[in-house]
């Protein structure tokens, strides 16, 4: 992805915590900070810890059953990162909070709000005014959650040829 200037992966803990399992990536890996199935704003948070350990103030998320994210995607939400607030995906009718653009700084106020029992991820964007990035497309499915080969195959998945089955 353009703009993208290093990969991490992160994720649960039974996943992680097995580093066979991303060795093929050749990029790094890091478990949830906090274990069980807390969803995704604990991976955010992950995330936000690793990135403000290693200097960045921006961590953007994707999940990894959207594999038809457009190439610009990081080059237009970098443009609404002035505003110091998170940035997340919004097509048609439909927000995609787990696609987005975080600052850092937030890491602190998320893990309280954790704490406090927060687990919803678009209840947190609508908590710390995340701005909604309107992406124009004529393709309906840029941002389908896909979590089979039959899905993918569904939505005409050539785009991921060899990927999947190969």
């Amino acid at each position: 992805m353009v703009g993208c200037e290093s990969v991490r992966i992160h994720g649960q803990r039974a996943i992680c915590s097995d580093p066979i399992i991303f060795k093929e990536f050749g990029v790094p890996v890091r478990a949830d900070v906090q274990s069980g199935r807390l969803g995704p704003l604990v991976g955010l948070l992950t995330a936000m810890i690793w990135a403000k350990e290693i200097g960045h103030d921006f961590v953007v998320t994707v999940p990894g059953d959207v594999p038809f994210l457009p190439d610009d995607l990081i080059t237009r939400m970098s443009g609404a990162a002035g505003y110091r607030r998170p940035v997340v995906l919004a097509s048609g009718d439909r927000v995609h909070p787990t696609i987005g653009l975080w600052p850092v700084a937030l890491a602190e106020r998320l893990a309280q709000n954790i704490g406090f029992g927060v687990t919803r991820m678009l209840a947190w964007c609508k908590a710390v005014g995340a701005i909604e990035l309107l992406y124009p497309t004529d393709d309906p499915g840029y941002f389908l959650n896909l979590n089979t080969v039959e899905d993918l195959e569904r939505r005409g998945g050539s785009r991921m040829a060899g990927v999947v089955r190969g």
